[in-house]
């Protein structure tokens, strides 16, 4: 059994929380998804009872697993570990870690502005070698495989040995670890020969000088040898793989454009009217999108002449030529169509692509003089102040970089057949799903898998443009398939409603019921201020503790104090009263603060307030704040900073956060025939009256789950005047959310009228079936579902706040249908709804 495997079985019995000590200390903008959050308890859980000082994260591009690094260096630094080497095979990607990692100005930094741990301020340390690390520090030296080894073994004046590392904890960290494993395949290229010891001998070397010593290796590809496989079968911490990264939604959609005209600047002019359209659709949803488009080369020669080739077309264009390209339409995919539809083909529109794909929009990766600038260019195109709009490249982007905002890949010239899988790698580059808000649903995921008509479809999908080369798109599609961005099972079908239904006064007469979030920014408004509602996330805010890192005069350098900061660690804190300092010198500090200490601002988030003194004394006296005993007063002023800066933080983040809004009635004629991809089997269910659609499709679980309401509809009958069972395929509408506003979007309703009841007129449940390999992981879903068959809330009111007294709903719910323990789960479908 997998490592891996035995972790996720042991969590299921015994979870874990993620310390506050990593999630406070990661930049508050970057929240961590469930994978990540996963990852991280298999990490921690391992740590219990370790088995190994050697592990693998075996996840997917694009996952995020640098966040993953960072957090994982937070809990070790917090071990006693504060000596960090990170190493991969290409300098570019070593320059843009280091960025990510130590530059708090780059939109990337993966760290909070300021590292808080155990009430001390920690600093990053960036060095060269080791022998320059600073204690209190996080010491990381950046750096590659090969400069590493060159280091180690050829002899050099103060350069650091092996035998160093006898006497220091380090941990190792390696990015794209697949390169380290020369030394164990049983079949090595010429390069890898040569690497030998380099890739493997020589971390092998450093990991054995210390016991205490880690390696902590992160990869989305493993060699498929069986030595490899074998090796990493007790390391594998953690698994996940693109095909679940895509299956989860975080991918975009991978389509394939294919152009019969067998002409670069067709597949050029195609690229540029889809990535306008996309631009142009964004904006119109207040989406802030620059779409980026890449075009491949097979050889620099070949880029260089296809780069004057695209610049010649974007200074000649003109409506002719765009016309000429969209009367073929016909001949075009359904995107492609859309777009040249919603594009209005004028001179205006020539006008926005030759300002769009001006020649300073774009770079070419091919051009040495200018690589540095470039690298720098490609590694933030998410930027406000990045206009990128298109690259020209031939394979030097193939590894070690992804981007949120990539939409097109323009492959230039005939495929050849071997060349297939780079093309999926490069893909899978550009897979990672730009997030964007819509409707309260999760931004990082994919929205519109189950409406396929919805046009914003076109922001979760990625483009690869192509000559209609049959045998290269089916060696290209089956690359895909087998790394997990597409599905060769992709089928659309219609979800149709049965004429029955619709006619039926339950369609046009019965309510269901949800909730809602809101964020409470946007609620303000209606309230006597933001710390009158009444909510868990404002409870929380209210009573917690700001802890002030001990201040010196040279705790920047933290050699001098470590020995009172350890004492502190120990407990020697005390509880610190801000209601014995003037006001004026409290106000004083907060003008420093910027906008948010403005008076107007103070007054529209609190409200109950004339003037900042009385927001001090309501607010800012009353504060739970604990600093060290040895924190001595004439650091007043540094101690005020920091704690009216995390004030001004934590409300920030609070007014960003959801609040969770009572149960309302909706009308059940919000259903509606719905386009969806066809998935799993089918069972019949056209006889069937309470079922509320013609055709169902889905996973085996599911399908099982209409069998047993089946072979129940007789009792069901007893109960109930009439009843429904409705399949919830991703209906914004129908989305219900917990106590923490976490989203669910349960897959069943049941909805039945009983023979008679005084209390109420109808019954919701909610019905979830669940594959065993997810129980543990969405526990929360269960939670909240048992709260809710435990509450057994009537609701009567609808959106508008009207009293629907003759359409009360009783909401309930189920536990997960399952595989295991079918016959408790009957018995609480009888206890629930019989």
């Amino acid at each position: 059994m997998k490592l891996s495997d035995k972790l996720k079985s042991a969590l299921e019995f015994s979870d874990i929380e993620i310390p506050e000590y990593i999630t406070s200390n990661l930049n508050p903008k970057l929240e961590l998804r469930e994978y990540q959050k996963n990852a991280l308890k298999h990490y921690l859980m391992h740590e219990k009872k370790p088995s190994t000082n050697h592990l693998m994260f075996n996840m997917a591009t694009g996952s995020g697993k640098t966040l993953i690094m960072v957090a994982l260096i937070l809990e070790l630094f917090k071990k006693g570990f504060s000596n960090f080497i990170f190493f991969v095979n290409s300098n570019s990607i070593v320059e843009k870690t280091k960025a990510n990692f130590n530059s708090p100005f780059s939109s990337k930094y993966l760290f909070a502005s300021k590292i808080n741990i155990d009430s001390t301020n920690v600093e990053i340390n960036v060095i060269d070698k080791l022998s320059d690390s600073k204690e209190g520090y996080i010491n990381i030296v950046f750096t590659t495989i090969q400069a590493l080894f060159t280091t180690l073994t050829k002899e050099r004046e103060n350069a650091i040995s092996f035998e160093d590392f006898e006497h220091l904890k380090v941990v190792l960290l390696a990015d794209e670890a697949h390169h380290l494993n020369a030394e164990t395949k049983s079949k090595l290229s010429v390069s890898e020969k040569q690497n030998k010891e380099s890739w493997e001998g020589v971390i092998n070397k450093i990991l054995k000088q210390n016991k205490d010593n880690k390696l902590l290796e992160f990869s989305a590809t493993l060699p498929k040898d069986k030595a490899v496989l074998e090796k990493y079968e007790d390391k594998i911490v953690y698994e996940y793989t693109l095909k679940e990264f895509n299956f989860e939604g975080y991918s975009k959609n991978i389509e394939l454009q294919k152009y019969s005209d067998n002409d670069d600047i067709t597949l050029m002019l195609g690229s540029l009217l889809v990535s306008m359209y996309r631009q142009k659709l964004a904006s119109k949803h207040n989406i802030r999108l620059k779409p980026v488009v890449l075009l491949k080369s097979k050889a620099i020669k070949e880029s260089q002449k296809n780069h004057q080739a695209f610049n010649s077309l974007i200074e000649n264009l003109d409506v002719n030529i765009l016309q000429n390209f969209s009367s073929n339409k016909a001949s075009y995919s359904a995107l492609m169509k859309d777009a040249i539809n919603f594009l209005e083909i004028n001179t205006k529109l020539c006008e926005d692509i030759k300002a769009e794909f001006a020649p300073q929009f774009g770079v070419n990766m091919n051009e040495e003089k200018e690589l540095e600038r470039n690298q720098l260019l490609i590694n933030s195109l998410e930027d406000t102040t990045n206009f990128i709009r298109y690259i020209f490249a031939v394979d030097r982007l193939n590894e070690g970089w992804d981007v949120l905002n990539l939409f097109d890949i323009v492959r230039l010239g005939s495929g050849s057949l071997k060349d297939t899988p780079r093309e999926a790698q490069l893909i899978g580059r550009g897979a990672r799903l730009y997030p964007f808000k819509y409707e309260n649903m999760d931004r990082y995921k994919r929205k519109f898998d189950d409406d396929i008509n919805n046009k914003l479809r076109a922001l979760e999908t990625l483009d690869y443009h192509t000559f209609n080369e049959n045998k290269f798109i089916q060696n290209l599609q089956s690359e895909l398939v087998k790394s997990g961005l597409i599905n060769d099972d992709k089928e659309i079908m219609e979800l149709e409603l049965k004429e029955n239904f619709l006619e039926s006064n339950a369609y046009n007469e019965w309510y269901f019921s949800t909730n809602s979030v809101t964020k409470y920014k946007d609620v303000l408004k209606d309230t006597n201020g933001l710390f009158e509602m009444d909510s868990i996330e404002i409870k929380r805010h209210r009573e917690k503790v700001i802890n002030v890192p001990l201040f010196s005069k040279d705790i920047s350098e933290a050699s001098l104090m470590q020995e009172e900061i350890k004492e502190d660690l120990r407990g020697e804190i005390k509880e610190f009263v801000l209601d014995r300092l003037d006001k004026k010198l409290i106000i004083k500090v907060m003008n420093k603060l910027g906008d948010f200490y403005n008076f107007d601002n103070l007054r529209r988030i609190f409200k109950d307030i004339d003037s900042k003194e009385e927001f001090i004394e309501k607010y800012i006296f009353k504060l739970n704040i604990k600093v060290s005993k040895k924190q001595q007063a004439s650091f007043i002023f540094k101690i005020l900073n920091y704690v009216l800066n995390e004030f001004m933080q934590n409300s920030q983040n609070l007014l960003e956060s959801y609040r969770v809004n009572e149960w309302r009635l909706k009308p059940l004629k919000l259903l509606k025939n719905k386009i969806v991809l066809k998935k799993g089997e089918t069972t019949s269910v056209g006889n069937e009256e309470w079922f509320v659609f013609k055709t169902f499709n889905g996973t085996s679980l599911e399908c099982e789950l209409i069998e047993f309401i089946k072979s129940k509809k007789e009792d069901i009958s007893k109960v109930y005047e009439k009843w429904y069972l409705v399949r919830n395929e991703r209906n914004n509408f129908m989305a219900i959310y917990s106590e923490d506003a976490r989203r669910f979007e349960p897959d069943f309703y049941f909805f039945g009228k009983r023979y008679e009841d005084k209390n109420f007129k109808f019954v919701q449940c909610f019905i979830e079936p669940k594959g065993s390999h997810l129980v543990g992981y969405e526990k929360w879903k269960e939670d909240f579902l048992e709260k809710i068959s435990q509450q057994k809330m009537l609701i009567n009111t609808d959106e508008n706040l009207h009293i629907q007294e003759d359409k009360k709903i009783s909401l309930t719910a189920l536990p997960f249908f399952i595989d295991e323990n079918r016959t408790s789960w009957e018995k609480e479908f009888i206890k629930e709804l019989l």
